[in-house]
């Protein structure tokens, strides 16, 4: 790890500064094939495994479980895993859980009869893979926006995030990580369809994944705006130019007919109307509400709490919701406007979609982790080494916690 966040690394010396360009395409950076990439990738994604997979053991030892070999990969088999894994076998037979998005568990269905049947093995592979490759592209990404050290800092505080063991785990997490990554790395090259293409893939697997929209029309008002810009100075250009921008619109659409074809698909199956409906309405205790009202009922839930595991969540939640905020809000011209726009609508969306829950904030410290411009963001910030050491300090101790509750049964996020 120290090799990863050497100073004195050639390409390191090409970092940006922290006001990143506020529009147009990626400058150039690394090829996509770049061994140096992968190589960072791999070695964060290595370490990751093996130190979590060190705690998830030291974690099942303390409780006395009777089968560790066992408990490190059945550990990861809890609450949301056990319901994709039940779709994955037996798909979609209750309203409720078309709250579930149908790209994890498609997958697993497919995966399941090479892993003699098992629909979790396949989650777990499926998992763990879409993590490596998430941050093999956010390692080229980052490098091309703000250079390389800022990349493999922002991919290490990503791993070592308090919720990070989510990219372990068969949860979305890593496939919607996957899919955004692919978004942006093609929407900064003005790959119009592709972005649009691994929006509606990334909408498939998680609802926030509609919110690619927003960086897609960010990018095409700059691309419109340059295009007639120069068409004003060249007038024989200007048809051409902006008919480059035609595969945009089919981005644009792209997401919300991935959606909208999945609620026509579900529908006669179990009469749901709306998955999102089911999110926010359903036994998942969501509703769409003004922004401040998730700190209004965990302040009420905090006074009302009868034990001091219930008050440790709650003020947990609270912190990490206000550092989501903070964070986003920083983001304002550090980098370009469609990473801000991103993060600006999942915080918006997070915000306005509280629990009814005995922690209306509950889940948002895993929400945090998929919005991955925070973490450029922590990437610049940890050029100083105070700032480093305390991100790292402060991270992976939650995340040891953390990650010892989830492998023992615990609830948490």
């Amino acid at each position: 790890m120290r090799y990863l966040l050497s100073a004195n690394s050639a390409r390191s010396a090409t970092a940006a500064t922290t006001d990143a360009p506020a529009s147009g395409q990626a400058p150039d950076g690394p090829h996509l094939l770049d061994r140096d990439v992968w190589r960072d990738a791999a070695l964060i994604w290595l370490a990751q495994r093996i130190g979590l997979l060190a705690i998830a053991f030291l974690g099942a030892r303390m409780v006395g479980s009777g089968d560790l070999p066992g408990q490190l990969l059945t550990g990861w088999y809890r609450w949301d895993s056990a319901i994709y894994a039940g779709i994955a076998q037996s798909g979609y037979q209750h309203q409720w859980q078309s709250a579930f998005y149908p790209m994890l568990p498609g997958l697993e269905h497919l995966l399941a009869p090479a892993v003699g049947g098992d629909p979790f093995l396949a989650g777990f592979i499926i998992a763990n893979v879409a993590a490596f490759f998430a941050l093999g592209l956010l390692r080229a990404l980052v490098e091309r926006e703000l250079g390389r050290a800022v990349a493999v800092r922002a991919l290490v505080y990503l791993v070592a995030f308090p919720t990070a063991f989510f990219l372990i785990a068969p949860y979305t997490e890593s496939l919607f990580l996957l899919f955004s990554a692919a978004c942006f790395v093609a929407l900064r090259r003005h790959r119009w369809l592709a972005a649009g293409l691994c929006a509606a893939l990334a909408a498939l697997t998680r609802p926030f994944g509609v919110l690619l929209v927003a960086p897609i029309l960010v990018e095409l008002l700059l691309t419109w705006r340059a295009a007639t810009g120069a068409a004003g100075h060249d007038g024989r250009d200007s048809g051409a130019r902006l008919m480059r921008l035609t595969p945009a619109f089919g981005a644009l659409a792209l997401p919300v007919l991935a959606i909208a074809g999945f609620i026509l698909w579900l529908r006669p199956q179990i009469g749901s109307t709306s998955p999102m409906q089911s999110e926010l309405a359903t036994g998942w205790g969501r509703d769409l509400t003004a922004p401040g009202v998730g700190y209004l009922r965990d302040a009420a839930a905090l006074f009302a709490a009868t034990n001091s595991l219930e008050v440790a969540h709650i003020l947990l939640d609270t912190a990490f919701t206000t550092l989501l905020i903070a964070l986003t809000v920083a983001l304002w011209r550090r980098l370009p406007p469609a990473y801000i726009a991103y993060a600006w609508g999942s915080t918006a969306l997070i915000l306005m979609t509280p629990s009814h829950g005995w922690t209306a904030l509950a889940s948002n410290m895993r929400f945090m982790l998929v919005i991955f411009p925070l973490f450029m963001l922590l990437g610049q910030w940890g050029r100083r080494p105070w700032a480093h050491a305390l991100i790292l300090a402060c991270s992976l101790s939650l995340l040891a916690l953390q990650t010892a509750i989830f492998i023992n049964g615990g609830w948490v996020a």
